[in-house]
């Protein structure tokens, strides 16, 4: 999953048109899956798509806002932590954790809440 998310990516980026002098913040929010939990941090996967990004000539820095053990409440009550730099693309990650004894509507919810109306 995390390979097709930074596939769209550097799709997008690729018709997104020549990146400006300035470096861009890309914000990977989410579980234990984006921090890296058992991993070296080199090994997570925004570390990975930072790399990636970088070898294709993107001036993109990628901010690693993974939390281990995190909901999609808990990402509900760090969403404003995680925008303070205003970045230019988010990625959210959230609800594996929940996939197994959560109501579906209460985990939609969450993640619908997070995002920005603009």
């Amino acid at each position: 999953m995390r390979f097709l998310v930074a596939s769209a990516l550097l799709s997008v980026l690729a018709f997104a048109g020549t990146v400006h002098a300035a470096e861009r913040i890309v914000v990977a929010f989410g579980d234990s899956l984006t921090a890296g939990l058992g991993v070296m941090p080199d090994d997570s996967y925004p570390a990975q798509l930072q790399a990636r990004l970088r070898a294709e000539g993107y001036a993109y820095r990628v901010v690693n806002a993974g939390a281990s053990g995190d909901t999609t409440a808990g990402g509900l009550r760090r969403v404003d932590w995680a925008l303070k730099n205003k970045p230019d693309i988010v990625i959210v990650a959230l609800g594996a954790i929940q996939a197994v004894g959560t109501r579906t509507s209460a985990t939609f919810n969450n993640i619908s809440t997070q995002m920005p109306s603009s």
